[in-house]
């Protein structure tokens, strides 16, 4: 299970739809479109809301990985002034 997406998402989903064991790929984030396209369950939805995640079928994930859609992390990985 993807929650949420940005370039390392698109980079993991990528890298899973050429395993070879076939992993199922889901997909919740609030777009209008599934952002990885044919061959990944995408549920339009809030990361944080369950009952989203419940109708993207988490329950039955075998892991969840979770995508900031946003750049709020940025700060901290900027060097600091001395």
């Amino acid at each position: 299970m993807v929650c949420g997406w940005n370039s390392t998402a698109r980079d993991l989903v990528a890298e899973l739809k050429g395993d070879e064991y076939g992993a199922k790929i889901a997909i919740v984030h609030g777009a209008e479109r599934n952002p990885a396209g044919d061959g990944v369950y995408f549920a339009k939805g809030d990361p944080t809301n369950t009952d989203d995640l419940a109708r993207a079928a988490i329950a039955d994930a075998s892991a969840a990985l979770i995508f900031p859609g946003d750049r709020s992390d940025d700060a901290d990985m900027r060097s600091q002034p001395a």
